[in-house]
């Protein structure tokens, strides 16, 4: 490390090439949240946007009061929101990751 460099450059170096996030409970809040309208686009991209997150590793999550009984159907639940909001925000806010689907190229 260059002792002149200053804070600011060294996070900027940092982040050159994006950050990625392998761990984040996304599809749980928006299953949390399915009641409210365009959850994603609001809550989540503007500040994924302006920490130039690239590449998000997002975790299903079942809370203790969902299980045993519907833990499953939430699970699945939360997997079809995600999808389906991704695909939504995907017109207008995720321009890059355009030709891709959620689990790979088309």
């Amino acid at each position: 490390m260059n002792s002149k460099q200053s804070i600011e450059e060294r996070i900027d170096r940092l982040h050159t090439g994006g950050i990625v996030d392998l761990h984040f409970d996304l599809p749980m809040d928006l299953y949390e949240k399915r009641d409210r309208k365009n959850v994603l686009e609001t809550e989540f991209l503007p500040e994924l946007e302006a920490g130039n997150i690239g590449v998000l590793g997002v975790a299903i999550y079942i809370e203790d009061r969902y299980l045993p009984d519907t833990g499953l159907r939430v699970a699945l639940d939360q997997i079809t929101k995600f999808k389906r909001r991704m695909r939504q925000a995907e017109s207008h806010c995720l321009s890059p990751w355009k030709g891709l689907s959620l689990w790979g190229p088309i």
